[in-house]
């Protein structure tokens, strides 16, 4: 949370000031890399065995920029609010971490330190004086929230029944809540939510049985469901307003998130059976806005709303099947769906008092998926996608 609310003494809002630039930003980054790898061997034909792997994982993180409480900040330069999903080698990170002392510190930083390198006078309200330290640095891009997960799954000998499964969950919200405050920037003023989450899952198996049945079957699970929002005003909760003043604002919205899951296995036997099984479920459903209400818009060039919702699905599900002398079933099945939601817009009497004013919400959410299967029997064999 990075946040520029609360009064003073005599009911006065926090007020910025003799900044040439200002930047306030909420930044994470996680990873997850996770592997399990499990097997059975079996010296005997008549054994019987059963292998799993089996991996879950989960992130929600809630990362947020809060301007509230009747709060005034006034620059002569850009002014930038960001809450985003970064890596951990941004060179956002590594600007906050040496502005700060280090990456542990906690919150309540006091920005008259000498790490800021104040130059200006005390009483000194001209708004430009100097540059908020770093903040040429902090430009945050790359992967967010990231999931690396393989699952694996190895039975030989007997008669083996083997699973691995993967599953893996993001639930991130960014956001940008301007409530009651006043914005002005001399340049431009840029407010940027986003998300890049990443998933990458892989669940595989292979039996091979010397006894009468080989089985084996994969499974991967992937669900994202994302909030990335820039708001203003009553968008943040009814009865706030906003005053916003700048050359130019952009307010942008975006996640591009991205699953790519695949499963498969391959299960032979020697015996009279063998069956393999694959399964991949995948679902993206986040939210974008970019939303005014209740707030004043004043700009000697362009408003921009722009809400975007990039995100991308790419799933396998493969498998395969061999007796030597019976029946071999290979069945693969993949379900992928996105539910998303975007929205771009103003309500609640806002106003505009620009050169141009551009309110954009484009969804542009794409899957690619494959399924296959083969079955290879002596007497028979099934393979279905």
């Amino acid at each position: 949370l990075a946040k520029v609310s609360g009064r003073d003494a005599d009911g006065f809002g926090s007020l910025i000031r003799n900044y040439r630039t200002f930047g306030l930003r909420a930044l994470d980054a996680s990873l997850i890399g996770a592997g399990v790898l499990s097997g059975k061997i079996s010296a005997g034909n008549s054994g019987n065995g059963l292998s799993g792997a089996f991996i879950w994982n989960q992130v929600a993180n809630d990362t947020v920029v809060t301007v509230d409480d009747d709060a005034t900040i006034a620059v002569a330069g850009d002014m930038q609010l960001t809450a985003a999903s970064v890596t951990e080698a941004d060179a956002g990170i590594a600007s906050l971490n040496a502005a700060i002392g280090n990456a542990g510190s906690l919150s309540g930083y006091d920005f008259g330190g000498n790490s800021l390198a104040y130059t200006g006078a005390a009483n000194d309200l001209s708004g430009d004086t100097t540059d908020q330290p770093g903040q040429s640095a902090l430009q945050d891009t790359g992967w967010g929230s990231s999931i690396i997960a393989v699952a694996g799954d190895v039975a030989v000998g007997g008669n083996n029944v083997g699973l691995s499964f993967v599953g893996s969950q993001v639930k991130n919200a960014h956001r940008v809540d301007i409530g009651n405050a006043t914005l002005s920037a001399g340049e431009n003023l840029m407010l940027n939510a986003r998300d890049n989450t990443r998933i990458i899952d892989l669940a595989a198996g292979v039996g091979i049985s010397t006894g009468q049945f080989a089985g084996m079957g994969s499974a991967v699970y992937n669900d994202i469901a994302n909030a990335s929002q820039v708001r203003f005003g009553s968008a943040v909760l009814e009865g706030k307003s906003a005053s916003i003043s700048a050359n130019n604002v952009f307010a942008k919205a975006e996640d591009a998130s991205r699953i790519y899951g695949l499963a498969g296995n391959v299960a032979i036997s020697t015996g009279s059976a063998a069956a393999a099984g694959a399964v991949a479920y995948n679902k993206i459903a986040n939210t974008v806005t970019a939303e005014a209400g209740r707030t004043a818009f004043r700009t000697d060039g362009n408003v921009e709303l722009g809400a975007k919702n990039d995100a991308q699905i790419m799933a396998g599900a493969v498998a395969g099947g061999g007796s030597m002398s019976g029946t071999a079933l290979g069945l693969s099945f993949w379900w992928n769906e996105t539910g998303n939601q975007t929205f771009a817009g103003a309500r609640d009497g806002s106003t505009f008092d620009a050169t141009g004013l551009i309110v954009d919400a484009d969804n542009a959410s794409r899957i690619y998926a494959l399924a296959g299967s083969v079955g290879i029997g002596g007497k028979a064999a099934v393979g279905l996608a």
